[in-house]
């Protein structure tokens, strides 16, 4: 039976939700499929997040276009409590290290059990969904909904369902070729398990951030003609505020250059070299042009790396960490500051920087393979890139730059839009789900 008015209908099943602040490609990504489906969205993410969008804001955005199920919200209170302890006793046991790999997307044994149970929650919500609404689609979106979604396919397999794989990028992305190795296999396991069954599904939709998804399908036996690997869109808040934000051709006439940071503070993003660069203009070329801002998301121990980092190096006069800001306050970001600085290990394909491109803000960031290909289709002078090699070299070379290089900006506005473009991307998932 289908009763979500004169649309066909969309589920999804996740254990995320929108975020309040971060990432933005799910809600713009369900806005575009809201536009030709009723969704329902199935969901074990906490209501009590504080990471996560508001629902009744979520209704205002979607109205009757979307309906909502949310499953699992109790029993991650009490799971939530011991991995708190068991977190605790790992940051009394562990210094906390500056850098280091993806370690925020290795999962405990407290994660891979709530995500199990999560599974079971997803599922059974999943069956009575798909009874109730008839979908014309279901879509997986992220590792923990694989399982889930192709057990309930298998249930409902004389239905004529087409069934989506959705990920915004991978870890497995620099490692897919070494899952033979013992400590690998132990760090990315639910990953590659995860990814072994992708070929089951009629499409498989990854993220172009740098992390060579369309290798890792490929590698886990999923057919060519099955995958788009294309970048996130601007989402419609940056387009709306372009007109409002600040076009800088010169800084001649300004006192203090902002540098900043626009990232959560996880290790591997090296905010941390951000910091030391400073301590080069500030300490060793007694350059006091440059001020830098810190914005995102981030853990105690995380922040007190970089506290330590500005206190050790006495910048807190010029060094300023602001905390996580909401999508909708990135006006204030983008206004109040002039160069962006990007230099995460691994890649540098991130939304920010190409939500500042769009904005024309001028962009510090490193080589790597993806980026460079995507820049190719952008005509701008705002992108100055450097090579990803060691940390010292990296504080050296860009510190040395920015002690000595003359801001001068030829081209007025950048059009970029046309590589960012959420609709196009959506459509093309359409198409290659009806193909």
């Amino acid at each position: 039976m289908r009763n979500a008015g004169t649309k066909p209908v969309m589920v999804i099943v996740s254990t995320l939700f929108f975020n309040r602040i971060g990432n933005q490609s799910l809600l713009e990504t369900v806005k575009q499929y809201s536009r030709k489906y009723h969704i329902v969205f199935i969901t074990s993410a906490s209501k009590r997040e504080n990471y996560y969008m508001d629902m009744k804001k979520a209704l205002t955005i979607f109205g009757t276009d979307i309906t909502f199920f949310h499953v699992y919200q109790t029993l991650p209170v009490v799971i939530k409590f011991l991995l708190g302890i068991f977190l605790k006793k790992r940051k009394e046991s562990n210094p906390v290290s500056v850098s280091g790999e993806f370690t925020n997307t290795t999962y405990g044994k407290l994660n891979i059990l709530s995500a199990k149970v999560a599974a079971v929650f997803l599922y059974r919500k999943l069956l009575y969904v798909i009874k109730r609404y008839n979908p014309s689609i279901v879509c997986a979106y992220e590792v923990f909904a694989v399982r889930p979604v192709l057990k309930a396919r298998k249930k409902y397999a004389n239905k004529h369902i087409k069934y989506l794989a959705k990920f915004q990028g991978t870890v497995l992305g620099f490692d897919y070729q070494k899952i033979n190795d013992p400590a690998i296999y132990k760090r990315y396991s639910f990953d590659i398990e995860a990814f072994r069954l992708c070929n089951q599904f009629d499409v498989c939709a990854i993220t172009n951030d740098g992390t060579n998804g369309d290798k890792v399908l490929s590698c886990f036996g999923v057919n060519s003609d099955k995958i788009l690997y294309e970048p996130n869109g601007i989402s419609q808040y940056i387009k709306d505020i372009k007109q409002s934000i600040r076009i800088d051709n010169t800084f001649d006439d300004i006192k203090t250059i902002n540098l900043f940071t626009l990232s959560r503070l996880i290790g591997w993003k090296r905010i941390y070299l951000s910091i030391e660069i400073m301590h080069r203009l500030v300490n060793i070329f007694n350059c006091h042009r440059y001020a830098l801002h810190v914005y995102g998301h981030g853990s105690d121990s995380e922040i007190k790396v970089l506290e330590d980092l500005i206190k050790k190096y006495k910048l807190s006069p010029c060094v300023h960490l602001y905390g996580a800001v909401e999508h909708d306050d990135l006006i204030d970001v983008y206004n109040q500051n002039h160069v962006m600085l990007s230099l995460y290990k691994y890649t540098n394909v991130t939304n920010p920087i190409f939500e500042a491109l769009y904005l024309n803000k001028p962009v510090i960031t490193l080589h790597d393979n993806s980026l460079d290909s995507i820049l190719k289709k952008i005509d701008t002078d705002r992108v100055f890139l450097f090579d990803d090699t060691t940390d010292d070299g990296i504080i050296d070379v860009i510190s040395t730059f920015l002690n000595t290089h003359h801001f001068q900006f030829l081209k007025k506005n950048n059009h970029v839009v046309h590589v960012f473009d959420w609709e196009t991307r959506i459509n093309n998932e359409f198409k290659l789900l009806n193909g």
